[in-house]
């Protein structure tokens, strides 16, 4: 599964769906913008697309349930430090509920403190995309077990 927390117009639920993957969901809070991306699908058409199931959701990310495959999080800068701990901790209890592969991918990445605060994941790369930084956590389940009460 492919999640964008943030899918803005579309652009990043074509992009997933160019990996063979189960699923590509997209969450927008903005109406307006899930209106837009679905008149986007409507048109869509790509010889390179391997994922056919797309859907783009209108929620609240803070809240939304994920479904329970294998996930890679993509995060595009979507808002403030108190919605980030929000989204954060919602992600954490999804993968303690649903033990499974989860990768969260940040992109612009300034405030990144909430995830790297959640025993259990850890950063696994970082850096620059020209100035855009990145930090890419995963998902350890074996880790759990060092931390005591969790």
């Amino acid at each position: 599964l492919f999640s964008y927390l943030g899918q803005g117009k579309g652009r990043e639920l074509f992009v997933g769906a160019m990996h063979p993957v189960q699923q590509v969901v997209g969450v927008e809070y903005s109406q307006e913008l899930q209106e837009i991306a679905i008149r986007n699908m409507q048109t869509y058409g790509n010889p390179a697309q391997k994922c056919f199931d797309i859907r783009p959701i209108c929620a609240d990310a803070t809240t939304f349930s994920l479904p329970e495959f294998p996930t890679v999080c993509f995060i595009n800068n979507p808002y403030d430090v108190s919605l980030m701990v929000k989204t954060a901790e919602l992600l954490d209890k999804s993968v303690q509920s649903a033990p499974r592969p989860f990768f969260i991918i940040y992109l612009n990445a300034y405030c990144p403190q909430p995830i790297d605060d959640m025993p259990g994941w850890s950063r696994i790369r970082e850096g620059f995309l020209g100035r855009a930084s990145y930090v890419i956590w995963q998902w350890d389940a074996a880790s759990k077990d060092k931390w005591p009460g969790i």
